[in-house]
C-alpha cells in the first residue's frame, strides 16, 4: 500500500490548519498525516480543504483517490484520482493500478476493470490479486467456465485472498452446476476463514464469509443434505434476518426435512418481506397443505396462478386444494392437463372416482402409477386421497379397496414391486 509522505508529527499543526483554513500546506500536512495513521475519512476532510484551496497544486491524488475509497466509499472519485495519479507516474505502478480497477468493480464497472487488470498482468502476470479479479469479472458476466480458469491461475500462483479466491472457485463450480466440487471448494474457504480469524483473534463475521457460507448451505441442498444446509443456513440467518435467498432457504430445507410447520414460520418471514414472490408462496401454500391446512394454502396457490399462470407445478397444487376443499369443477380445471404430473394424474384420477367414473379414474391412477418409482410410493399418495374420498366424498371402504386392489394388480405392473 502506498504511505503517506509526511512522517513529522503533524497533530500540532491541526489546530493551525483550524485556525488558517486558506492555508494549503497546513490542511495538506494534517491530511497526509491523518492517511499515514489509517484515518482515511479525516483525511479526506483535509484532503477536500486543500484542493479546495489550490486545485493546481502538486499532491499525492493516489492518497486522495484511497481517502475517497476507504473514507467514503465513493468508488467513482477513486477511479477519478487514480486515473489522475497514474497520468503522472512514468513507470507502472502496481498499487494504483490495483486500486483502480478495484473501484471500478466497486462501480459494477466490469468492462472497465477487466482492460486495467488485463493490461497490468502484461507486467505483473504473478500477480495472483489481479488474476483472480479478472475471474471475478468475468463471473459477473455470468461466464463461469473463463471465469474458473483465471480463479486456477491465482490459487496456482497462490492468492493472498486465498479464502475469497478459494470460494469464487467454489461458486463457479455451483453456477455451472457442479454442485459437489463446488461444495468442496466452499468448504475450503471456510476452513481458511476460520484459520484467519483464529490467527487473528477475530469473532465477528465479514461479508465475505456470509457469502460463503449462504453457498455452502446451497451447495450441501442441492446434493440433497438438508440437513447440512440448514445448520449453514441457520448460521447465516443468525448474523442477518434480512438476507431474502437465506431465509427462503431456511425454511425450504425444514420443509425438505419434513418439519413443515418450521417451514411456514420462515416462508411467512419472507412474504413479509417479498409479498409477490411466487417461489416463496407456492412453497408456503405447499407446505400448509401438508399439515392439513388445505384451507390457508388455496389462497397462496391462487395468487400464484394469478401472477404466475404459467407455473404448472403450482396449478396443479391449487387443484389439490380445490380438490380438498370439496370443489370437483375447479379441481378438475386445474388437473386436467396433469398428463406430465404424477401428482396431478393420481389427482385427477380421484375426481373421476369421485363423480362415479370408475373406468376414467382407473386409467389415470395407472398412468400416474407408471411415473412412481414404486407401488408403496404410489400408494401413500392415494391414501391420503383416500381419506378424502372416504370421509369427506362419501365412498365406502369396499369401493376405495377394490380400487387399490385393481391399481396393484393392473396387468402392465403385476409382480414388479
Amino acid at each position: 500500500m502506498s504511505t503517506a509522505k509526511y512522517s513529522e508529527d503533524w497533530r500540532s499543526l491541526q489546530k493551525y490548519a483550524n485556525m488558517f483554513p486558506t492555508h494549503f500546506h497546513l490542511a495538506y500536512a494534517v491530511a497526509e498525516g491523518l492517511y499515514a495513521d489509517g484515518n482515511h475519512a479525516q483525511a479526506l476532510k483535509y484532503y477536500k480543504k486543500a484542493i479546495a484551496i489550490n486545485a493546481e497544486a502538486v499532491i499525492d491524488y493516489g492518497h486522495v483517490g484511497y481517502a475517497f475509497e476507504m473514507g467514503e466509499l465513493d468508488y467513482k472519485k477513486g477511479v477519478h484520482y487514480f486515473q489522475k495519479a497514474l497520468s503522472k507516474v512514468t513507470a507502472h505502478d502496481k498499487w494504483l493500478t490495483q486500486r483502480l480497477a478495484w473501484c471500478y468493480i466497486q462501480s459494477k464497472e466490469y468492462v472497465k476493470a477487466l482492460d486495467v487488470l488485463t493490461e497490468h498482468c502484461k507486467h505483473e502476470p504473478t500477480d495472483a490479486w489481479a488474476q483472480g479479479k479478472i475471474g471475478y469479472c468475468h463471473q459477473m458476466f455470468g461466464d463461469y467456465k473463463t471465469a474458473l480458469e483465471y480463479h486456477m491461475i491465482a490459487d496456482g500462483i497462490g492468492s493472498t485472498e486465498n479464502a475469497w479466491n478459494t470460494g469464487n472457485i467454489g461458486y463457479c463450480y455451483q453456477m455451472t452446476g457442479d454442485y459437489a466440487r463446488g461444495l468442496k471448494y466452499h468448504l475450503k474457504a471456510e476452513a481458511m476463514d476460520r484459520g484467519l480469524k483464529y490467527h487473528l483473534k477475530a469473532e465477528a463475521m465479514d461479508g465475505n464469509d456470509i457469502w460463503n457460507l449462504k453457498n455452502v448451505g446451497y451447495c450441501y441442498q442441492k446434493t440433497g443434505s438438508y440437513t447440512e444446509s440448514l445448520r449453514y443456513h441457520q448460521r447465516v440467518y443468525e448474523e442477518d434476518p434480512t438476507d431474502i435467498w437465506n431465509v427462503k432457504n431456511v425454511g425450504y430445507s425444514y420443509q425438505q426435512l419434513g418439519n413443515y410447520e418450521k417451514a411456514v414460520k420462515y416462508h411467512l418471514l419472507v412474504e413479509k418481506m417479498v409479498p409477490d414472490d411466487t417461489w416463496n408462496l407456492g412453497h408456503l401454500g405447499y407446505c400448509y397443505q401438508r399439515i392439513n391446512k388445505h384451507k390457508e394454502a388455496l389462497p397462496y396457490h391462487k395468487k400464484v396462478y394469478q401472477l404466475a399462470p404459467e407455473d404448472v407445478w403450482n396449478k396443479y397444487q391449487l387443484g389439490y386444494c380445490y380438490f380438498t376443499q370439496y370443489n370437483l369443477e375447479e379441481a378438475e380445471y386445474y388437473l386436467r392437463d396433469g398428463d406430465d404430473d404424477k401428482y396431478a394424474l393420481l389427482h385427477w384420477g380421484s375426481v373421476y372416482f369421485v363423480q362415479g367414473q370408475t373406468y376414467r379414474a382407473l386409467e389415470l391412477y395407472k398412468q400416474s402409477l407408471q411415473m412412481f418409482d414404486s407401488f408403496v410410493s404410489f400408494m401413500s399418495v392415494f391414501t391420503s386421497d383416500r381419506v378424502y374420498l372416504e370421509a369427506d366424498y362419501g365412498l365406502s371402504a369396499t369401493q376405495c379397496s377394490d380400487m387399490a386392489w385393481e391399481i396393484e394388480t393392473y396387468d402392465g405392473f403385476r409382480n414388479t414391486w
